[in-house]
């Protein structure tokens, strides 16, 4: 207990990642508690509806975006060509968004006037272009405090953040009115009103004077090779649903919705990962330490898989107690749909390459490439596997994704990834998740049902351990 102790006080990514971790989990836990009331609340058709909002939400947040978050990430820590490189990116990159989002809103106006007659559903859209317009703002803000590796100031305002947006959407829809309209507009004032503190915060690296066109210029040449991935993220993320309302109906995409909520948890520990990790990746490559690197990679591709399996495990449960018997029936995609936010984590391991290059190009053709596949794959398999079929076409996309992702990049710049093994890894993976998915379908008695499961779940950490030893091994020696 000392030595883990010792090695946990000595080592500040293992301190950033649980500071990260408990931080997330209280900012998302919040989100996490109020599945349950509104799923109690609304109808899944009524919850459908909502998801429908979100999904233009995310459409013009992916416009929006035009790769300036992984611009701030790469200048502010990377880059050293600007004059007080820390300065000029915030103040270029706020500079490019603000103006950038006023000519997206104006433009998306226009469109929705055209395309709606509605009042009350234009006034929707308009509201939720402004939620993700101040959102954009605040992930921007908290990403400054990440890249200084403040990570107790980050995970304050992102508590915060979680708990206002929450607080005043359940407030709203009970003292108010209780309407997908009330939760949006409670959403919309946490994002103002947890904006104007960070600014507050970071304004010492605002500075007008160090705005030029041929900074704006690089951080533009940089960024936007990288919105055909950010758009075609959105397509990845988000044609699904749109598959699901035409194939099916509103009812069947606020169950999938409901579900695809459920991940939140393990959201959790991914992305305290994800959020803990990048800056010393992008140290990792400008200092060429690629044992750092590497035992990253190892770690997380080994106990990934297994969480996944274990967590379907839980799922049935954790969807009946949380969602409700109108929802229930969400548990049986979990285990497919939750590969693709378990290894949405990986993309910054398995494409320093493509960074280091600074060839961001190859990261939005290997997304385009894997958005058809899953389009394609879920056009076909909604039809004659529902719901089932939409998250294994979810998973297989984003594992054809992150592995195509990780060959151009590993030609690049070699990390050392065994492209083979991964590959072996993925496919017990995907064919220990069938069977666990027919057995809950097809196993009616819970005592056998659950027997099944035990003993696959046993067989695939044998598997594991075996296959593994000696990244379990070097663990255990490094605490």
């Amino acid at each position: 207990m000392s030595s883990f102790v010792a090695f946990f006080s000595k080592n500040k990514l293992i301190k950033d990642i649980f500071t990260y971790g408990y931080g997330t989990f209280i900012a998302k836990s919040v989100n996490f508690f109020t599945i349950p009331i509104y799923t109690r609340i609304f109808l899944p058709e009524v919850y459908g509806q909502l998801e429908y909002f979100l999904i233009y939400g995310a459409l013009f947040g992916a416009l929006l975006n035009i790769g300036l978050d992984s611009a701030l990430s790469f200048f502010y820590k990377v880059e050293g060509n600007f004059d007080n490189r820390k300065k000029t990116t915030v103040s270029s990159i706020f500079v490019i968004i603000t103006i950038w989002g006023v000519i997206l809103f104006v433009l998306s106006s226009l469109g929705i006037n055209y395309f709606e007659s509605s009042l009350s559903r234009i006034k929707m859209f308009y509201i939720v272009g402004t939620i993700f317009f101040l959102e954009s703002l605040v992930s921007l803000s908290l990403n400054i405090l990440r890249l200084e590796k403040k990570s107790t100031s980050y995970i304050s305002f992102q508590i915060s953040n979680g708990l206002i947006s929450n607080l005043l959407s359940l407030a709203f829809i009970f003292l108010w009115e209780s309407t997908i309209e009330k939760l949006l507009l409670g959403r919309l004032a946490a994002a103002f009103i947890i904006l104007l503190p960070l600014i507050y915060k970071n304004f010492n690296l605002f500075d007008l004077n160090k705005i030029k066109w041929k900074n704006i210029k690089q951080i533009l040449l940089f960024g936007i090779p990288l919105f055909p991935m950010s758009f075609f993220g959105y397509v990845f993320n988000f044609t699904d649903r749109y598959l699901i309302q035409y194939n099916l109906d509103l009812s069947q995409l606020g169950i999938f919705s409901a579900g695809a909520r459920i991940s939140v948890i393990v959201s959790l520990i991914t992305s305290s990962f994800t959020l803990a990790v990048l800056p010393y990746l992008l140290e990792a490559i400008d200092k060429k330490n690629k044992v750092l690197i590497k035992n990253l990679q190892d770690n997380f591709f080994c106990f990934a898989d297994l969480g996944i399996i274990i967590f379907f495990f839980f799922s049935e449960l954790l969807c009946y107690i949380l969602l409700g018997e109108d929802f229930y029936l969400a548990y049986l995609i979990m285990g497919f749909y939750i590969v693709h936010p378990v290894y949405s984590a990986s993309y910054n391991l398995i494409s320093l390459g493509i960074w280091k290059s600074k060839k961001t190009y190859i990261s939005s053709i290997c997304i385009i490439i894997s958005s058809i596949v899953n389009i394609l794959l879920t056009m076909n398999l909604v039809k004659f596997f529902g719901l089932i079929g939409v998250a294994f076409a979810t998973s297989i996309s984003s594992l054809f994704w992150i592995f195509i992702t990780m060959i151009v990049s590993e030609k690049l710049y070699k990390t050392g990834i065994k492209k083979r093994e991964f590959l072996i890894d993925k496919l017990k993976l995907i064919i220990t998740l069938i069977i666990m998915t027919l057995t809950y379908q097809n196993i009616q008695s819970n005592v056998f049902q659950y027997l099944i499961l035990i003993s696959i779940i046993l067989l695939f950490s044998f598997m594991t351990w075996k296959s593994k030893k000696e990244i379990f091994l070097k663990l255990n020696n490094d605490l």
